[in-house]
Parts: C-alpha cells; sequence; structure tokens
C-alpha cells in the first residue's frame, strides 16, 4: 500500500501545468501549411503520372505492333490495374482477348512500365521480373524472338534488372540469351 502511495505521490503534480490555457494558433497555422503543401503535392504528382501514362501506353501500342498486334490503334491503361485496348476500330476489354494477344499485352505493358519507371526514377519494383512459359499460346517463333529480344534489352537498361523466362522452346530464343545467362535442358532432359 505504501508503496503505491509514495507513486501516486510521485507522479502528482508533474502533468498540472496541461491544464493551463495553450495557445494552439500556430499549430493551426502549421496545420493549414501542411495541409496545402499536401494538395499541391499531389497535384503535382498526378500531372506527372497522367504524362508518364500516356508515354507507357505510346510505347504498349508501338511495341505491341512490333509483336504481332498490327490492328492495335491505341491503348488506356487505368491506375486500377485494367488495360482497355482499341484494335481494328473497336473497343476490347483485356479478357475479351485471344490468349496470345493477352501475352503479347502482358509482355509490352511490363517492358513499358519497367522501362519507364527507370527512365524516370518513379515505382518500386523489386527488380526481379519472371516470365513463365511464352510461346505457351498462339505464338510463332517471331514473336516469341521479339518479346525475348525486348527482354533482353530492358535488362541492359537496368543493369540491377533480373529476368528469368521459363519456357520449352528453348531452342528458338537460346541465341538471344547473352552468353552466361542461359540455362538450356539437353534435348530429352529436365533443366533441374
Amino acid at each position: 500500500m505504501a508503496r503505491l502511495e509514495g507513486a501516486v505521490a510521485e507522479r502528482t503534480g508533474r502533468f498540472a501545468d496541461l491544464d493551463a490555457a495553450v495557445d494552439i494558433t500556430p499549430l493551426e497555422v502549421a496545420n493549414a501549411i501542411l495541409k496545402a503543401a499536401e494538395k499541391a503535392a499531389h497535384a503535382r504528382r498526378t500531372v506527372a503520372l497522367k504524362q508518364v501514362l500516356k508515354d507507357v501506353e505510346k510505347d504498349i501500342v508501338t511495341m505491341g505492333r512490333a509483336l504481332g498486334l498490327e490492328m492495335l490503334q491505341r491503348v488506356e491503361l487505368g491506375t486500377g490495374a485494367t488495360l482497355t485496348v482499341w484494335k481494328g476500330g473497336q473497343q476490347h476489354t483485356y479478357g475479351s482477348l485471344t490468349e496470345g494477344e493477352q501475352l503479347r499485352l502482358k509482355i509490352v505493358t511490363t517492358t513499358a512500365l519497367l522501362r519507364h519507371g527507370i527512365r524516370s526514377g518513379v515505382g518500386r519494383h523489386p527488380g526481379l521480373l519472371i516470365v513463365d512459359s511464352p510461346g505457351a499460346e498462339e505464338v510463332d517463333s517471331k514473336d516469341l524472338r521479339l518479346m525475348v529480344q525486348d527482354l533482353v534489352k530492358l535488362t541492359d537498361m537496368a543493369p540491377g534488372l533480373q529476368v528469368v523466362i521459363a519456357t520449352a522452346r528453348g531452342e528458338d530464343v537460346a541465341s538471344l540469351i547473352p552468353e552466361g545467362h542461359l540455362r538450356l535442358a539437353p534435348p530429352g532432359a529436365r533443366l533441374w
């Protein structure tokens, strides 16, 4: 009991000065300034984001056409990870495209986003990109080679980026991968 009374006596009066009226006007002014700065920064970020997205969309169309999507006219990349596609004069959702078209768009969209992120210093990509089974869909050898070439160029642009491509069509792309970066299973054998 004596211990508890001592602890209460020790703490009594420690916060008594907080009962006095405190002028919070400087804090309110500082808060208003911080809110205005936050609003201005948000507006600047939104303008910059829109420009980056426009540039990315242009690259997606250019690279998509190079990878066999000749009818691709434009794309709209939403901030909620949505992609609207215009091809052949029609608007399409990503989900309504063929598997081959989806694969091409996945690769070119990822490549375009990473390129612009690297150039602008925007984004927080962890530096590892895994592409599983490109060519499993109805992608011909020429288009598959173009996709792999673009990924190799991306790694040249960002030396810290690691790209792992796992494909059963290794012979189609083996000549594109720099020496020392290729693991190819012998014919009829497994890699691992």
